[in-house]
């Protein structure tokens, strides 16, 4: 199998879970919490990966703190936004391998796979 056959398989599983994927694939199924500064700045993202929840000690609301307080929050964010993604990678694996596209070998479709990156 060649890089060009590659793609073509890689391009067949793309169009099979676009068939197979229920809807509601993009969203998990629990919240997502993160926090930065040892708990100062807690950060939720909801179900479909959007922030919706912010919570900020009173101890950072300071002038003096500003800049501190910024860095928390763009950690804290995309700590959780990182977290949501990767229990949204495990969804939609689990999700495909339960019901695979009609006719599709998985089970070739990574042999085939891991033989041409092995090369």
């Amino acid at each position: 199998m060649n890089i060009e056959e590659l793609n073509k398989l890689m391009s067949g599983l793309k169009d099979g879970l676009n068939h197979v994927m229920p809807e509601g694939i993009g969203s998990i199924d629990e919240e997502i919490e993160s926090e930065s500064g040892g708990g100062l700045v807690k950060v939720v993202v909801g179900t479909q990966g959007a922030v919706s929840k912010i919570n900020i000690d009173p101890l950072l609301l300071d002038k003096e703190n500003v800049g501190h307080l910024e860095q928390l929050l763009i950690a804290a964010v995309n700590d959780a936004r990182s977290k949501w993604e990767e229990a949204l990678k495990r969804k939609t694996i689990s999700t495909f391998m339960q019901n695979p596209p009609e006719g599709l070998d998985l089970q070739k479709a990574m042999a085939d796979a891991l033989k041409v990156l092995n090369r």
